[in-house]
């Protein structure tokens, strides 16, 4: 699948393997053979803060630089929501 990273398509290729294992015990569609279907997978590089190291970021005391206050709260916002970094710069464009 072109453009897709190794992650997605191994995903899609599970959640495929569920569904027709789940029709075939339905008795929906007959037996398949899925043993070339292989789940594909790959290290992710995503790197998480514990909630101790975002509750001292949204602590830090930004008294002297004011304008870090709403990049600071916009971070801690997107950590606390799981958004990606890629999805605010868009949202708060």
């Amino acid at each position: 699948m072109k453009g897709l990273k190794t992650a997605t398509v191994g995903k899609t290729i599970k959640q495929l393997r569920i569904f027709v294992r789940d029709r075939v015990r339905r008795k929906i569609v007959p037996p398949i053979d899925l043993s070339d279907f292989k789940i594909l997978n790959e290290d992710s590089d995503a790197i998480y803060l514990s909630w101790k190291e975002i509750n001292q970021i949204y602590n830090i005391d930004l008294s002297d630089f004011p304008s870090l206050l709403p990049y600071r709260d916009l971070f801690v916002l997107g950590c606390l929501t799981m958004l990606l970094q890629t999805f605010c710069c868009v949202i708060f464009a």
